[in-house]
Protein backbone atom coordinates (compact mmCIF):
# COMPACT_ATOMS: atom_id res chain seq x y z
CA UNK A 1 0.00 0.00 0.00
CA UNK A 2 1.58 3.29 -1.28
CA UNK A 3 0.51 6.20 1.03
CA UNK A 4 1.08 9.71 -0.48
CA UNK A 5 3.18 12.21 1.59
CA UNK A 6 1.64 15.27 -0.47
CA UNK A 7 -1.02 16.96 0.71
CA UNK A 8 -3.97 17.98 -2.52
CA UNK A 9 -5.67 20.93 -1.56
CA UNK A 10 -9.31 20.08 -0.95
CA UNK A 11 -11.78 20.85 -3.61
CA UNK A 12 -13.68 23.12 -2.09
CA UNK A 13 -10.79 25.45 -1.17
CA UNK A 14 -9.76 26.03 -4.79
CA UNK A 15 -12.95 26.63 -5.68
CA UNK A 16 -13.33 29.56 -3.12
CA UNK A 17 -9.71 30.46 -4.53
CA UNK A 18 -10.32 30.84 -7.93
CA UNK A 19 -13.87 32.17 -7.46
CA UNK A 20 -13.06 34.81 -5.67
CA UNK A 21 -10.05 36.00 -7.56
CA UNK A 22 -12.05 37.97 -10.07
CA UNK A 23 -14.28 39.78 -7.60
CA UNK A 24 -11.09 40.93 -6.22
CA UNK A 25 -10.33 42.74 -8.96
CA UNK A 26 -13.73 44.40 -9.32
CA UNK A 27 -13.67 45.48 -5.69
CA UNK A 28 -10.24 47.33 -6.59
CA UNK A 29 -12.00 49.15 -9.94
CA UNK A 30 -15.57 49.91 -7.49
CA UNK A 31 -13.03 51.71 -4.41
CA UNK A 32 -11.06 53.86 -7.27
CA UNK A 33 -14.02 55.26 -9.18
CA UNK A 34 -15.98 55.87 -5.90
CA UNK A 35 -12.45 57.51 -4.96
CA UNK A 36 -12.26 59.73 -7.95
CA UNK A 37 -16.67 60.87 -8.24
CA UNK A 38 -16.62 62.79 -5.02
CA UNK A 39 -13.81 65.10 -5.87
CA UNK A 40 -15.79 66.01 -9.70
CA UNK A 41 -18.52 66.87 -7.21
CA UNK A 42 -17.22 68.71 -4.83
CA UNK A 43 -15.39 70.83 -7.71
CA UNK A 44 -18.97 71.62 -9.28
CA UNK A 45 -20.44 72.46 -5.43
CA UNK A 46 -17.38 74.93 -5.54
CA UNK A 47 -18.04 76.48 -8.62
CA UNK A 48 -22.15 77.23 -8.11
CA UNK A 49 -21.42 78.43 -4.98
CA UNK A 50 -18.77 80.93 -6.20
CA UNK A 51 -21.44 81.88 -9.01
CA UNK A 52 -24.72 81.89 -6.48
CA UNK A 53 -23.58 86.05 -4.87
CA UNK A 54 -23.54 87.65 -7.99
CA UNK A 55 -26.40 85.82 -9.21
CA UNK A 56 -28.27 86.76 -5.85
CA UNK A 57 -26.96 90.04 -6.25
CA UNK A 58 -28.14 90.60 -9.61
CA UNK A 59 -31.75 89.32 -8.80
CA UNK A 60 -32.08 91.07 -5.92
CA UNK A 61 -31.04 94.57 -7.81
CA UNK A 62 -33.70 92.89 -10.29
CA UNK A 63 -36.53 92.73 -7.43
CA UNK A 64 -35.69 96.14 -7.02
CA UNK A 65 -35.62 98.00 -9.58
CA UNK A 66 -39.69 96.13 -10.14
CA UNK A 67 -39.87 97.84 -6.32
CA UNK A 68 -38.69 100.88 -7.83
CA UNK A 69 -41.04 101.00 -10.86
CA UNK A 70 -44.03 99.80 -8.46
CA UNK A 71 -43.43 102.84 -6.39
CA UNK A 72 -42.74 101.11 -3.17
CA UNK A 73 -39.35 102.59 -1.94
CA UNK A 74 -38.97 101.22 1.47
CA UNK A 75 -38.84 97.62 -0.54
CA UNK A 76 -36.72 98.94 -3.11
CA UNK A 77 -33.62 100.15 -0.44
CA UNK A 78 -34.09 96.93 1.49
CA UNK A 79 -33.62 94.78 -1.66
CA UNK A 80 -30.66 97.32 -3.11
CA UNK A 81 -29.24 97.09 0.14
CA UNK A 82 -29.29 93.33 0.54
CA UNK A 83 -27.88 93.41 -3.52
CA UNK A 84 -24.66 95.53 -2.44
CA UNK A 85 -24.45 92.95 0.63
CA UNK A 86 -23.63 90.13 -1.67
CA UNK A 87 -21.99 92.42 -4.26
CA UNK A 88 -20.52 95.83 -2.99
CA UNK A 89 -20.05 96.97 -7.08
CA UNK A 90 -23.62 95.90 -8.34
CA UNK A 91 -24.50 98.69 -10.89
CA UNK A 92 -28.13 98.75 -10.48
CA UNK A 93 -28.23 98.46 -6.84
CA UNK A 94 -25.59 101.58 -6.17
CA UNK A 95 -28.15 103.36 -8.94
CA UNK A 96 -30.97 102.96 -6.94
CA UNK A 97 -29.49 103.85 -4.06
CA UNK A 98 -28.15 107.31 -5.43
CA UNK A 99 -31.80 107.52 -7.17
CA UNK A 100 -33.52 107.39 -3.35
CA UNK A 101 -31.35 109.87 -2.04
CA UNK A 102 -31.78 112.54 -4.22
CA UNK A 103 -35.54 111.72 -3.91
CA UNK A 104 -35.60 111.62 -0.05
CA UNK A 105 -33.47 115.05 0.06
CA UNK A 106 -35.69 116.85 -2.48
CA UNK A 107 -38.67 115.52 -0.35
CA UNK A 108 -37.51 117.05 2.61
CA UNK A 109 -37.02 120.55 0.69
CA UNK A 110 -40.44 120.47 -0.82
CA UNK A 111 -41.81 119.35 2.78
CA UNK A 112 -39.76 122.45 4.44
CA UNK A 113 -41.07 124.96 1.72
CA UNK A 114 -44.59 124.01 2.41
CA UNK A 115 -44.06 124.45 6.13
CA UNK A 116 -42.15 128.19 5.05
CA UNK A 117 -45.56 129.07 3.51
CA UNK A 118 -47.09 128.86 6.53
CA UNK A 119 -44.65 130.04 8.63
CA UNK A 120 -44.36 126.90 10.38
CA UNK A 121 -41.13 127.83 12.39
CA UNK A 122 -43.26 130.86 14.22
CA UNK A 123 -46.91 128.85 14.44
CA UNK A 124 -45.22 125.27 15.05
CA UNK A 125 -42.11 125.92 16.30
CA UNK A 126 -41.37 122.50 17.95
CA UNK A 127 -42.17 119.98 14.85
CA UNK A 128 -40.09 121.98 13.06
CA UNK A 129 -36.96 122.29 15.07
CA UNK A 130 -37.43 118.46 14.86
CA UNK A 131 -37.91 118.14 11.39
CA UNK A 132 -34.81 120.65 10.70
CA UNK A 133 -32.50 118.73 12.94
CA UNK A 134 -33.31 115.83 10.91
CA UNK A 135 -32.49 117.50 8.16
CA UNK A 136 -29.14 118.20 9.40
CA UNK A 137 -28.25 114.89 10.24
CA UNK A 138 -29.27 113.50 6.79
CA UNK A 139 -26.79 115.80 4.93
CA UNK A 140 -23.92 114.72 7.32
CA UNK A 141 -24.71 111.31 6.70
CA UNK A 142 -24.72 111.29 2.94
CA UNK A 143 -20.96 113.63 3.38
CA UNK A 144 -19.87 110.31 5.95
CA UNK A 145 -20.82 107.84 2.05
CA UNK A 146 -24.02 106.93 4.86
CA UNK A 147 -26.78 107.01 2.08
CA UNK A 148 -29.23 104.67 3.68
CA UNK A 149 -28.88 106.41 7.12
CA UNK A 150 -29.65 109.53 4.93
CA UNK A 151 -32.50 108.48 3.10
CA UNK A 152 -34.24 107.38 6.46
CA UNK A 153 -33.06 110.53 8.24
CA UNK A 154 -34.81 112.31 4.85
CA UNK A 155 -37.40 110.37 4.91
CA UNK A 156 -38.26 111.44 8.71
CA UNK A 157 -37.58 115.09 8.73
CA UNK A 158 -40.36 115.11 5.34
CA UNK A 159 -42.72 113.66 8.01
CA UNK A 160 -42.27 116.36 10.63
CA UNK A 161 -41.94 119.01 8.29
CA UNK A 162 -45.43 118.15 6.65
CA UNK A 163 -46.42 117.85 10.16
CA UNK A 164 -45.44 121.21 10.91
CA UNK A 165 -46.80 122.61 8.00
CA UNK A 166 -50.28 121.10 8.79
CA UNK A 167 -50.72 122.34 12.22
CA UNK A 168 -49.24 125.98 11.21
CA UNK A 169 -51.86 125.85 8.46
CA UNK A 170 -54.75 125.08 11.05
CA UNK A 171 -53.01 128.13 13.53
CA UNK A 172 -53.23 130.39 10.09
CA UNK A 173 -57.39 129.91 9.72
CA UNK A 174 -57.41 130.80 13.18
CA UNK A 175 -55.81 134.10 13.33
CA UNK A 176 -57.08 134.74 9.72
CA UNK A 177 -60.92 134.02 10.93
CA UNK A 178 -60.60 136.14 14.02
CA UNK A 179 -58.76 139.10 11.01
CA UNK A 180 -62.02 138.29 8.77
CA UNK A 181 -64.49 138.28 11.60
CA UNK A 182 -63.02 142.00 13.69
CA UNK A 183 -62.54 143.06 9.46
CA UNK A 184 -66.64 142.31 9.04
CA UNK A 185 -66.89 143.97 12.58
CA UNK A 186 -65.37 147.00 11.53
CA UNK A 187 -67.27 146.73 7.97
CA UNK A 188 -70.45 146.97 9.76
CA UNK A 189 -69.51 149.45 11.77
CA UNK A 190 -69.17 151.84 8.90
CA UNK A 191 -72.08 151.08 7.16
CA UNK A 192 -74.24 151.25 10.52
CA UNK A 193 -72.28 154.87 10.36
CA UNK A 194 -73.34 155.72 6.78
CA UNK A 195 -76.81 154.42 7.45
CA UNK A 196 -77.38 156.74 10.76
CA UNK A 197 -75.51 159.50 8.75
CA UNK A 198 -78.02 159.39 5.86
CA UNK A 199 -81.16 159.13 8.09
CA UNK A 200 -79.92 162.03 10.10
CA UNK A 201 -79.73 164.60 7.14
CA UNK A 202 -82.99 163.60 5.73
CA UNK A 203 -84.85 164.11 8.73
CA UNK A 204 -82.95 167.47 8.94
CA UNK A 205 -83.75 167.95 5.18
CA UNK A 206 -87.81 167.15 6.35
CA UNK A 207 -89.83 170.20 6.94
CA UNK A 208 -91.27 170.72 10.78
CA UNK A 209 -95.25 169.69 10.49
CA UNK A 210 -97.39 172.21 11.56
CA UNK A 211 -98.23 172.66 15.28
CA UNK A 212 -101.88 172.93 16.29
CA UNK A 213 -103.28 175.40 18.68
CA UNK A 214 -104.50 172.22 21.02
CA UNK A 215 -100.78 170.93 21.04
CA UNK A 216 -99.62 168.39 18.93
CA UNK A 217 -98.76 164.60 20.21
CA UNK A 218 -96.19 164.62 22.77
CA UNK A 219 -92.84 162.43 20.84
CA UNK A 220 -92.61 159.00 22.44
CA UNK A 221 -89.69 158.91 24.82
CA UNK A 222 -86.90 156.22 25.04
CA UNK A 223 -87.52 153.98 27.79
CA UNK A 224 -85.41 154.77 30.84
CA UNK A 225 -82.40 153.05 31.51
CA UNK A 226 -81.25 151.61 34.88
CA UNK A 227 -80.35 148.49 37.08
CA UNK A 228 -82.82 146.14 34.97
CA UNK A 229 -80.89 146.70 31.84
CA UNK A 230 -77.50 146.67 32.59
CA UNK A 231 -78.20 143.24 33.83
CA UNK A 232 -79.67 142.09 31.08
CA UNK A 233 -76.70 143.24 29.24
CA UNK A 234 -74.42 141.44 31.56
CA UNK A 235 -76.91 138.49 31.04
CA UNK A 236 -76.30 138.63 27.10
CA UNK A 237 -72.48 138.38 27.79
CA UNK A 238 -72.61 135.65 29.98
CA UNK A 239 -74.65 133.69 27.73
CA UNK A 240 -72.17 134.54 25.30
CA UNK A 241 -69.24 133.05 27.69
CA UNK A 242 -70.83 129.79 28.17
CA UNK A 243 -71.95 129.22 24.28
CA UNK A 244 -68.30 129.02 23.48
CA UNK A 245 -67.48 126.88 26.39
CA UNK A 246 -70.30 124.31 25.61
CA UNK A 247 -68.90 124.57 21.71
CA UNK A 248 -72.78 125.35 20.84
CA UNK A 249 -73.48 127.25 18.03
CA UNK A 250 -77.16 127.27 18.41
CA UNK A 251 -77.22 128.90 21.64
CA UNK A 252 -74.82 131.72 20.63
CA UNK A 253 -76.47 132.71 17.46
CA UNK A 254 -79.99 132.45 20.00
CA UNK A 255 -78.41 135.75 21.89
CA UNK A 256 -76.41 136.97 18.44
CA UNK A 257 -79.06 136.35 15.85
CA UNK A 258 -77.02 138.62 13.18
CA UNK A 259 -74.36 136.42 13.18
CA UNK A 260 -74.32 135.20 9.79
CA UNK A 261 -72.06 134.57 6.77
CA UNK A 262 -68.18 134.06 7.11
CA UNK A 263 -67.77 134.99 10.90
CA UNK A 264 -70.38 132.07 11.40
CA UNK A 265 -68.61 129.74 9.09
CA UNK A 266 -65.57 130.51 10.93
CA UNK A 267 -67.02 130.22 14.30
CA UNK A 268 -68.77 126.70 13.28
CA UNK A 269 -65.16 125.28 12.04
CA UNK A 270 -63.42 126.26 15.04
CA UNK A 271 -66.35 124.62 17.05
CA UNK A 272 -66.06 121.32 15.00
CA UNK A 273 -61.99 121.17 15.21
CA UNK A 274 -61.82 122.05 18.89
CA UNK A 275 -61.09 120.11 22.15
CA UNK A 276 -62.56 123.22 24.29
CA UNK A 277 -63.00 127.30 23.76
CA UNK A 278 -62.91 128.96 26.84
CA UNK A 279 -63.94 132.22 26.37
CA UNK A 280 -63.92 135.44 29.90
CA UNK A 281 -65.48 138.59 29.57
CA UNK A 282 -64.64 140.84 32.07
CA UNK A 283 -63.56 144.29 33.53
CA UNK A 284 -66.37 145.79 31.67
CA UNK A 285 -67.82 149.48 30.74
CA UNK A 286 -71.57 149.42 29.76
CA UNK A 287 -72.89 152.44 28.45
CA UNK A 288 -76.89 152.22 27.68
CA UNK A 289 -78.45 155.06 25.42
CA UNK A 290 -82.29 154.13 25.04
CA UNK A 291 -82.41 150.30 22.65
CA UNK A 292 -78.81 150.68 22.31
CA UNK A 293 -75.81 149.71 24.67
CA UNK A 294 -72.26 149.27 24.27
CA UNK A 295 -70.11 147.31 26.94
CA UNK A 296 -66.49 148.04 26.99
CA UNK A 297 -64.79 144.49 28.43
CA UNK A 298 -61.54 142.63 28.58
CA UNK A 299 -62.36 139.13 26.79
CA UNK A 300 -59.43 136.44 27.41
CA UNK A 301 -60.03 133.16 24.82
CA UNK A 302 -57.97 129.85 24.96
CA UNK A 303 -58.80 127.78 22.29
CA UNK A 304 -57.66 123.97 22.20
CA UNK A 305 -57.84 122.11 19.21
CA UNK A 306 -58.00 118.18 18.86
CA UNK A 307 -54.93 118.39 17.18
CA UNK A 308 -52.05 120.87 17.55
CA UNK A 309 -51.44 123.24 20.27
CA UNK A 310 -53.13 125.80 22.75
CA UNK A 311 -53.85 129.54 21.26
CA UNK A 312 -54.83 132.02 23.99
CA UNK A 313 -55.67 135.62 23.01
CA UNK A 314 -56.55 138.55 25.57
CA UNK A 315 -57.69 141.49 23.99
CA UNK A 316 -60.14 144.89 24.78
CA UNK A 317 -63.37 144.30 22.56
CA UNK A 318 -66.68 146.95 23.06
CA UNK A 319 -69.66 144.71 22.36
CA UNK A 320 -72.49 146.40 20.58
CA UNK A 321 -76.73 145.28 22.10
CA UNK A 322 -79.78 146.50 20.99
CA UNK A 323 -83.08 145.95 22.27
CA UNK A 324 -85.77 144.74 20.61
CA UNK A 325 -89.24 143.57 22.29
CA UNK A 326 -87.80 144.11 25.12
CA UNK A 327 -85.43 141.86 25.40
CA UNK A 328 -81.55 142.20 24.72
CA UNK A 329 -79.71 140.84 22.10
CA UNK A 330 -76.13 141.10 20.65
CA UNK A 331 -75.12 142.78 17.50
CA UNK A 332 -71.50 141.93 17.97
CA UNK A 333 -68.10 142.42 18.62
Amino acid sequence: MIVSTAEEPAPDTVADETAGGAPAKETVKAESVEQRTPVKTQRTEDQTAARNPLQQAAMLAMSAADLYAQGDRAGTLKEALAALQLEPQNRTARQLIVRLSSEARQGSVTAQRSADGFEAARRAPGLYSRASVKDQEARRSLQDLRAPSAIRLWNESSELFRRAGTEAQRVAELEAAVATAAAGERTRDELAESQQSEIATLAEARPSPPSSSGGGAERPQPPATGVDDTGAVVAVLDAVEQAYGNLDIDALRRVWPRLSGRRLQAIEKSFAEARSFEVTVDRCSIDIAGNSATAACRMRQTYRPKRGTRQSVDRQVTFRLQRSRGEWRLEGF
